[in-house]
């Protein structure tokens, strides 16, 4: 890949007790880029995917901080000021407030100096402990403004209040520090874990991510709460397990099938649906149920069945997730695609079925709890992670996987979709028997997501690149566009 760091074998040496380690003068593109993909990839293997915003937000915002302190003392020492007297402190830190408006400005006069900031991760029995160092020690009136605002936060849960507590005319208002730590209260990370070090030769930022994030008794509460809603949920129609029967009689005939499907007209029409958007043929619509029947074949019909039935009960309680379908539908198209295009057609229609119903948990898990999504958002404001299901996980600390897969056993759904739903997110861990239809599901996911702006192709397990043969640049982007030209004319082709 086009990087200089190898983020899945930083990944895998963490996972097998290694410390890794990140270190850089400033916070270039690739470097953040790095420490985000590893922050990801740390995460996912960890099934605490939600966590991955929030963890992002605050790494960034203490390398932001400790790349502001080194700027200002190579600023300070440039321009012949003494940082430890008081009347030219303030003198130099008026000049240098104007001048580090854009950290760009300070770059090259940093990477002449010897300071530096290095990203540690640690795994350790409770989690993952992340630190951020930087080899200068921090002055006694900066500890004191630094540990004033870790105080704050960890006092009061109003932003307002604390910002009006905390605001330092002379330093800025060190939004950052409030704002991580307030992200890692609500993420159930405890703050006390969250630790300012002051030492003779550098200053060290570090937070422990555990990896049971909630109290148990908070995580306990809310997961009766999810089973309650999943165990509330109907089984699937009388008329919808006969036909699956059907489909697995050797006595079955396609005229026998297709009229018990013509029975039900909006069944009828969500199997024409599905089978026209899975893309069994080309160049040609699929408008009748016997044609359906005999060109998807009678295994790929009680998949359909499956993911027809799983979202008519879903819609029926849960009518406004219109965009978790969706997002299911472009995921389920891409798979397949990418089991094609890589030589495993052999699975694509598995693939597509199990992209179909991916994300089935995160509409339980939004379901469950409508008021949290707003009170989460209220309090980020501007900042909050861009997914509704994602602010859901950070509050509750109960992964959609784990969700979708009560929801899948609950319907006896098949192994390889029961297992699609779990591991979606954590491929390299998934059972050997499923590893490449959950590999191209997952990959298909995170094309959405990239495709969304929300990850990037170095989020991606190198170990999964490599296996499908893209691990350049230019080749994924092309691999990606090949996929979504596909996208765009099949479904165009459906419309017209």
């Amino acid at each position: 890949m086009n990087s200089p760091f190898d983020t899945s074998s930083m990944s895998t040496d963490l996972f097998s007790g290694k410390t890794v380690n990140i270190r850089f003068q400033y916070p270039s593109e690739d470097s953040m880029l790095a420490i985000n993909a590893l922050i990801a990839k740390i995460l996912s293997r960890s099934d605490l995917k939600y966590l991955i915003d929030t963890c992002i937000t605050v790494v960034r915002e203490i390398i932001l901080n400790a790349f502001k302190a080194n700027a200002k003392r190579v600023f300070f020492t440039s321009n012949g000021y003494d940082i430890d007297d008081k009347e030219t402190y303030t003198k130099g830190m008026k000049e240098f407030r104007k001048m580090i408006i854009d950290f760009s400005g300070m770059r090259e006069v940093v990477i002449e100096s010897a300071l530096t900031i290095m990203v540690k991760f640690i795994k350790t029995g409770r989690g993952i402990v992340i630190s951020v160092k930087n080899n200068i020690p921090m002055l006694e009136d900066e500890y004191i403004r630094a540990s004033h605002r870790v105080r704050l936060a960890l006092e009061h849960d109003d932003f307002n209040s604390i910002y009006r507590e905390a605001h330092d005319s002379t330093e800025g208002a060190g939004l950052g520090l409030i704002i991580s730590l307030l992200l890692l209260k609500n993420a159930g990370i405890d703050p006390e874990g969250f630790k300012i070090k002051k030492e003779k030769q550098y200053t060290s930022v570090e937070f422990i991510v555990p990896f049971d994030p909630r109290k148990a008794a908070a995580i306990s509460e809310f997961k009766e709460r999810i089973i309650r809603e999943v165990d509330s949920l109907p089984t699937f129609p009388e008329h919808i397990m006969e036909l699956q029967e059907l489909c697995d009689s050797p006595r079955s005939n396609i005229n026998t099938i297709s009229n018990k499907i013509l029975t039900d007209p909006s069944l009828t029409a969500d199997v024409l649906k599905i089978s026209n958007s899975a893309g069994f043929i080309t160049g040609k619509r699929i408008d009748n149920i016997s044609d359906a029947v005999i060109i998807i074949g009678l295994k790929n019909l009680k998949s359909i069945l499956i993911a027809t039935a799983s979202r008519r009960i879903l819609d029926k309680r849960y009518k406004r997730y219109e965009g978790i379908w969706d997002h299911c539908n472009r995921a389920a198209f891409y798979g397949r695609a990418i089991a094609e295009l890589t030589g495993r057609s052999r699975i694509s229609d598995q693939v597509f079925i199990a992209g179909l119903l991916h994300d089935i948990g995160k509409i339980a898990l939004l379901a469950a709890d409508d008021t949290l999504a707003g009170q989460i958002g209220q309090m980020l404001g501007t900042r909050r992670p861009g997914s509704t299901a994602i602010l859901e996980e950070i509050s509750t600390g109960v992964s959609h996987s784990t969700i979708g897969r009560l929801i899948a056993e609950k319907w006896h759904f098949p192994d390889f979709i029961t297992e699609s739903i779990a591991y979606h997110h954590m491929p390299l861990v998934a059972p050997p028997q499923f590893r490449d239809i959950i590999t191209i599901v997952y990959l298909a996911n995170m094309f959405c997501e990239i495709e969304k702006k929300n990850f990037d192709m170095s989020f991606i397990e190198t170990e999964i690149l490599e296996e499908l043969g893209i691990t350049e640049r230019n080749d994924f982007d092309a691999f990606l566009n090949t996929i979504r030209k596909r996208y765009e004319i099949h479904y165009s082709s459906i419309r017209n």
